[in-house]
C-alpha cells in the first residue's frame, strides 16, 4: 500500500530527526512506528475508553462516580479494625504495614 500524508513543516521536521537518531530512512521508521502502534499492546486510553462512555452515558458526576468507587473499595478492601476500639475519623488508626510489616499509626 501505498499512502501519501501531508505534514506540517514542524512534524516533518521531527520525522526526519526522530528516524535520523534511530539511523533509519523516514519510510523505515514510519513503518516501524505504525507495527508498533498497530500490532503492540493497547494504550490505557484504549482499554478504558468503553468504560469512559459508559461513564457518560450513565450520567454520573464526578462526585457519584468517586462515592461508587469508594464504597466499592470499602466492601473489598475494609480498614482494619480492633474489634475492642470505637473510631472516629480523627483518630489515628494503627495498621499493619505491608512495606515495613510491622505497625505504623494513620
Amino acid at each position: 500500500m501505498t499512502l501519501t500524508i501531508n505534514l506540517a513543516p514542524e512534524m516533518e521536521r521531527k520525522l526526519q530527526a526522530r528516524a535520523s537518531a534511530n539511523g533509519q530512512a523516514v519510510a523505515e521508521f514510519v513503518v516501524q512506528t505504525l507495527e508498533e502502534k498497530l500490532g503492540g499492546q493497547p494504550t490505557a486510553d484504549e482499554l478504558l475508553a468503553p468504560f469512559r462512555r459508559q461513564v457518560e452515558q450513565s450520567g454520573l458526576t464526578d462526585e457519584e462516580l468517586d462515592a461508587f468507587f469508594e464504597e466499592v473499595r470499602e466492601e473489598v478492601w475494609p480498614r482494619p479494625r480492633r474489634p475492642d476500639a470505637t473510631y472516629t475519623s480523627n483518630q489515628p488508626r494503627t495498621v499493619l504495614s505491608e512495606r515495613s510489616h510491622g505497625w505504623r499509626s494513620l
